[in-house]
């Protein structure tokens, strides 16, 4: 008997267990623990191993009043080659809206939530260039009471099942593959019937929450009895699955940790407070989604630019350090907001400790090196206008995923260092063999002649440079902000490009500093 049939066969008998058996509180919960059993097989995902990002449409999120729009953001879940599309799933909660404006009974195929997806946000969110590259996917809501009939939608929400298969592995440390999410600026502040949307504000509370007598089991409870001692976790919001509960009155939906949650009446079909994370299939050609994907960017073809002045060579006298022009790689490019992400092509300087102070627990938020690089690198580097156009924006510090090391809580920085994950995404090395720690060569950087002979800039030891081929033996190695294999340690880019996972002790100072920032462009 295959798992498929043998978990039908059990829900159905615990279906028939409800509705016969009158009981007592205490077995009652025991019944609750049951039903909540049967929520979710979860085995290895096999179909996508690291996630695709593209953007597509636009929608306001950054802008809390909803006057400005930004581009969506999407996360690939599937893509089929031989029908040329795409299953995409926006990355972040973009609304905050009810499953169904009215009490009672009410499945997908007649529910509010859906007439709203497929024409308020359909209309608010897509040019009709964006539009025609939609599909219309027929499928069931995957009731576990009532599957109802077939329907066709461009835009919906994933059901149970869906959720089951396309994160079978939900890694808690890969933003992209994580089930749980945060609502935009704007979803938070969207008042729904006098409610805004629920958002997580604290770490420490147990896996299990015991509810007006239903006992919900979270599905990262599979992983880690603790799994929400991690910052992610904060300012997470649950957001709404297209599947009924345990009766056509309440609605199953996703956690603030990743937990597939089903119940009975717990969470009417009214419910306010609960996000908005639309999917949609789109036409693509291969060629089409390498290119918007920013995981699959040749970098070698990226372009370059100048701005800002810091000491990179001496002068003719040959002791002076001259202010040059900074030279900058541009990573992304967002033409709809006109800003762009910049990362020095050298290594600008060296002698700053990632972090000097308290060892024990070291994330980016409490650095000495985000101090610096906010202070007096900003100060130094940057005229006034120049300022001006420098962006501070929202940083999501993820944890090391090769040692389950806490990234610590969200940020806003003018003047950055990548993390691992945005290392590997931006440095993508196509041909790395399916090493995600081996970057392109743009990757790996050269010291100015100030980082290396005037501030001591660490280069490969002459007794070893034989191990590494001729284009990287100049190069050195730099921060990034991720931590490394414990809390005092900080991962670095070596000078073949590989990323180091495991890192170096925080307190050095001979490693390379290669700022990164997004600023204003016309």
């Amino acid at each position: 008997m295959n798992k498929n049939k043998a978990s039908l066969i059990f829900l159905i008998i615990t279906m028939i267990l409800l509705l016969s058996c009158k009981v007592t509180n205490k077995n009652n919960i025991e019944m609750q623990i049951l039903k909540a059993k049967i929520v979710g097989t979860y085995g290895v995902m096999d179909t996508i191993d690291e996630m695709d990002t593209v953007t597509f449409g636009s929608y306001p999120q950054s802008d809390s009043s909803g006057k400005k729009k930004d581009p969506i953001e999407w996360i690939v879940l599937a893509k089929d080659s031989k029908n040329q599309r795409a299953l995409i799933l926006s990355k972040y909660i973009l609304d905050n809206v009810s499953f169904n404006d009215e009490p009672g009974e009410c499945n997908w195929e007649n529910s509010s939530v859906r007439k709203w997806l497929n024409n308020t946000f359909y209309e608010n969110a897509f040019d009709d260039d964006e539009k025609e590259q939609i599909l219309i996917d027929s499928h069931i809501s995957d009731s576990f009471r009532d599957k109802g009939k077939e329907v066709s939608d461009n835009v919906f929400l994933l059901s149970s099942n869906e959720v089951n298969k396309y994160f079978k592995k939900d890694n808690m440390q890969d933003e992209n593959k994580r089930l749980a999410t945060k609502g935009t600026e704007y979803a938070k502040n969207v008042d729904n019937n006098g409610d805004k949307l629920w958002v997580r504000e604290n770490t420490g509370e147990s896996t299990f929450s015991l509810k007006n007598g239903i006992l919900f089991i979270n599905k990262v409870y599979r992983y880690n009895d603790e799994a929400l001692k991690y910052e992610w976790c904060v300012g997470n919001s649950f957001y709404w699955l297209r599947t009924n509960g345990f009766d056509l009155e309440s609605v199953a939906r996703v956690n603030s940790v990743g937990g597939l949650l089903v119940s009975i009446s717990n969470y009417p079909v009214t419910q306010p407070q609960g996000g908005i994370r639309p999917a949609i299939w789109v036409k693509y050609t291969l060629e089409d989604i390498n290119k918007e994907s920013s995981e699959n960017k040749d970098t070698n073809d990226l372009e370059t630019v100048t701005y800002g002045h810091y000491k990179q060579t001496v002068d003719s006298t040959g002791s002076n350090w001259k202010e040059d022009p900074i030279e900058w790689i541009v990573l992304e490019k967002d033409d709809v907001n006109k800003k762009e992400l910049l990362i020095s092509k050298y290594i600008l300087d060296t002698k700053i400790a990632y972090h000097k102070g308290d060892k024990k627990n070291i994330t980016w938020e409490n650095t000495t090196m985000r101090k610096w690089l906010n202070e007096t690198f900003y100060d130094s580097a940057f005229s006034d206008d120049e300022k001006k156009k420098i962006i501070e924006v929202n940083l999501t510090n993820d944890d090391n995923d090769d040692y389950m090391t806490l990234g610590g809580k969200d940020t806003k920085d003018k003047i950055f260092l990548l993390s691992i994950s945005e290392a590997r995404k931006y440095f993508v090395d196509k041909n790395d063999g399916g090493n995600k720690n081996q970057l392109s060569k743009l990757g790996a950087a050269k010291g100015t002649d100030y980082a290396v002979h005037h501030r001591k800039l660490i280069k490969i030891n002459k007794n070893k440079i034989d191990e590494y081929e001729e284009w990287a033996q100049d190069n050195s190695s730099y921060f990034l902000r991720t931590p490394g294999g414990t809390q005092k340690q900080v991962a670095i880019v070596e000078p073949d490009a590989k990323i180091y996972t495991g890192g170096v002790t925080a307190s050095t100072n001979v490693y390379g500093i290669r700022p990164a920032m997004w600023v204003e462009y016309k």
